[in-house]
């Protein structure tokens, strides 16, 4: 599996996970890239919810990962990061952004895969 990180998820995880913890969250990716629940109406994303070690938080309580999982090429976009003590959910306007860039990461995925093949 590929992972591709948004600028904004690398700059925002610095403050959440370890590197070893970070590891962690990508083997669950690997092992369930489903494991996330969809967004309705946010062009297939998926939120996860996921422990924060430093603050002594659990799942429940802890970080949420935006992600956008495209099984065929077997990729997975990490978008967005946050713990559910600095936003309890994302903004109407916040998940229409996020929607937007998921059409276009699917729409540039496809294009590319387009080229390989021909």
């Amino acid at each position: 599996m590929l992972f591709v990180e948004s600028h904004h998820f690398t700059k925002t995880l610095l403050d959440h996970l370890t590197d070893e913890e970070y590891r962690g969250l990508q083997e669950r990716l690997i092992s369930t890239p489903t494991a996330g629940d969809v967004m309705p109406g946010c062009g297939g994303l998926r939120k996860i919810r996921h422990g924060d070690p430093r603050r002594g938080k659990g799942r429940r309580g802890g970080i949420r990962i935006i992600y956008l999982y495209l099984p065929e090429p077997h990729w997975l976009f990490l978008l967005d990061l946050y713990g559910k003590d600095e936003q309890d959910d994302l903004t109407p306007q916040e998940k229409r952004i996020l929607a937007r860039l998921a059409g276009q990461i699917k729409d540039e995925v496809r294009t590319r895969l387009i080229k390989r093949t021909r």
